[in-house]
């Protein structure tokens, strides 16, 4: 094997080297936010929602944040292949004016996500066995306020107390989690941070994928989300960056990831010193990356992310086409995850996670 790194926590490490990995042991999926990085995962992704799950009949979880969300949603249509790849289509080939602000990024991802669902909101929203959940994070004091000065100081705020203790987040975002599902596939009491729970309906789907996705000083926040509290929503990943929960499914959460280890919100991005997620809460999951030696294939030796709309500038041809091959290559990392399951070599390569 050398595409993929697969990580697992203590309780799915044990399971899959006793049992494998069958199809029913597989209990959900998570998708980090992480702007373009998602490219990099792309196939991967592809794989297991519209194929390696596709004759799954149990509930399935799938759980998103950010692009994260967009691409879970994706799972519930009723061709999960066709839809991810309208995703990644139009989100690779957007052209942008030279100076974009935040009202035309904030079109371009809502044109994005409507041309994703295919008028499929009703489908999404009755699938007999997959249940979304879509995470957001609804600003408190400053951060809720629609002054920009008063919000930019909330941000500064947020970041100072997160750094100090992931809990203070409570003080300056909630994590509302819209969803499908009856229950949530984590233990709302046992996690650092409080969660409130909305549903999902034909009247604010597209208004919760938006809010989920609206990333602070790029685009513009959602406000006012039908049938939730009201107040200013804003990128899911400021709560869930890559997802650190107590999950409580029995069986295993898998999660294709762009990086070998998790960060449990956007803001411990920039904090010195280790922020990863802890194995207690990593102990169902199934992280599976690419590895070091793929991602020095690439052309930028480098996964795909934000810094590529400053290293190709006003050269958006060759920002698209970048990122169209980083899609194609993203495919090969698929393909081993197949061949894996396919010869039931998983447990043969699989390492314990650690931070």
């Amino acid at each position: 094997m050398s595409n993929l790194v697969i990580r697992a926590g203590h309780e799915a490490f044990h399971n899959i080297k006793k049992n494998g990995l069958p199809l029913t042991s597989i209990k959900g999926v998570v998708a980090a936010a992480g702007g373009p990085k998602w490219f990099t995962t792309y196939g991967l992704t592809r794989y297991i929602v519209a194929d390696l799950l596709a004759k799954a009949s149990h509930e399935l979880h799938f759980l998103g944040a950010s692009v994260g969300s967009w691409q879970m949603a994706s799972a519930l249509t009723s061709d999960p292949g066709s839809a991810i790849d309208r995703l990644q289509h139009k989100y690779c080939n957007w052209v942008y004016s030279e100076k974009p602000d935040s009202k035309e990024v904030s079109e371009a991802c809502k044109q994005m996500i409507l041309n994703m669902l295919h008028d499929e909101a009703n489908f999404i929203l009755r699938h007999p066995s997959r249940k979304l959940h879509v995470f957001t994070s609804r600003g408190k004091g400053w951060l809720g306020s629609k002054n920009v000065l008063l919000r930019g100081l909330g941000f500064a705020y947020a970041f100072s107390s997160n750094a100090v203790h992931r809990k203070y987040i409570n003080t300056t975002a909630e994590r509302v989690v819209f969803t499908t599902g009856d229950n949530l596939p984590y233990e709302i009491n046992r996690d650092i941070l409080k969660t409130s729970v909305s549903n999902l309906t034909e009247q604010n789907l597209l208004s919760v994928l938006r809010a989920s996705g609206s990333i602070p000083f790029v685009m513009e926040h959602i406000a006012d989300i039908h049938g939730a509290k009201p107040g200013i929503y804003w990128d899911g990943g400021m709560t869930d960056y890559h997802f650190s929960l107590p999950f409580n499914v029995d069986g295993i959460i898998l999660q294709p990831h762009f990086l070998p280890y998790v960060l449990p919100g956007w803001l411990d991005k920039k904090i010195p010193w280790n922020r990863k997620a802890p194995p207690d809460l990593m102990s169902k999951v199934l992280l599976i990356s690419p590895s070091e030696q793929f991602v020095n294939s690439l052309p930028l030796k480098r996964i795909s992310d934000m810094k590529d709309f400053n290293h190709f500038g006003h050269n958006q041809e060759g920002r698209i086409n970048y990122w169209r091959e980083i899609s194609q290559r993203s495919k090969e990392l698929g393909e081993e995850l197949k061949d894996l399951i396919e010869r039931d070599r998983i447990s043969d390569v699989i390492l314990p996670y650690s931070k």
